[in-house]
């Protein structure tokens, strides 16, 4: 009985995951636009991501931010693999000053993302 109660509550998980996703408001910035950052490896990137994504993996976003993300009211969408690195970089982003960042979270679970 717990075993149909865990694949049940895992379902769901996916579900509202992928129902979250598509409702989330991709709102463009004052200039019309928006940045998806992945800050996952090059790898991962490799692998599968949201097209237009934007790669700056977290280990690097601190010295690349101020050249690839020049302008600090930008508005920037953050997403990672599980959520912990893209809460890392918004923690990051807001630190260098930027203010119209959102954390999107993870992608795992999720299985209707584009990939390209």
């Amino acid at each position: 009985m717990k075993r149909y109660i865990y694949a049940a509550t895992g379902i769901f998980m996916i579900i509202a995951g992928f129902v979250m996703l598509m409702r989330m408001d991709f709102t463009r910035g004052a200039d019309g636009t928006y940045i998806l950052l992945d800050v996952r490896t090059a790898a991962e990137f490799a692998e599968r991501h949201l097209t237009g994504a934007v790669l700056i993996p977290i280990d690097e976003l601190e010295g690349r931010a101020a050249a690839e993300l020049p302008e600090h009211d930008q508005r920037i969408y953050i997403y990672c693999r599980s959520g912990n690195r893209s809460a890392q970089a918004l923690s990051l982003l807001r630190g260098l000053g930027y203010t119209n960042v959102r954390d999107l979270g993870g992608i795992d679970g999720v299985t209707r993302w584009t990939t390209t």
